[in-house]
């Protein structure tokens, strides 16, 4: 949306050039070999300017690398379309 591309340090930080921007977390449920349910957690500093002094260095947001200010209900709308979109991809490609 904004044209920004993050990367993932494993196992679950979003990361921009060192700094963490945000942090995704699963848990998933499983009947013997099927899955129940699947829930995923995605916090993400936005429009935050300012961070404590013991996280500083290590944590910013969206608007302060990038200089844009982000619509909080339209990334998750369209997060929520392209999750949906990925996976009607994979069931249909079962």
């Amino acid at each position: 949306m904004y044209d920004i591309s993050l990367t993932i340090k494993f196992p679950n930080d979003l990361v921009y050039q060192g700094k963490k921007l945000g942090g995704i977390l699963t848990e998933t449920k499983l009947k013997g070999e099927y899955v129940k349910y699947v829930v995923i957690g995605i916090g993400m500093n936005t429009n935050q300017e300012e961070f404590s002094p013991e996280i500083r260095k290590s944590a910013s947001s969206i608007k302060k690398e990038f200089q844009v200010t982000v619509e909080a209900k339209k990334v998750i709308a369209e997060f929520c379309n392209q999750l949906e979109s990925k996976i009607q991809d994979r069931l249909v490609n079962q």
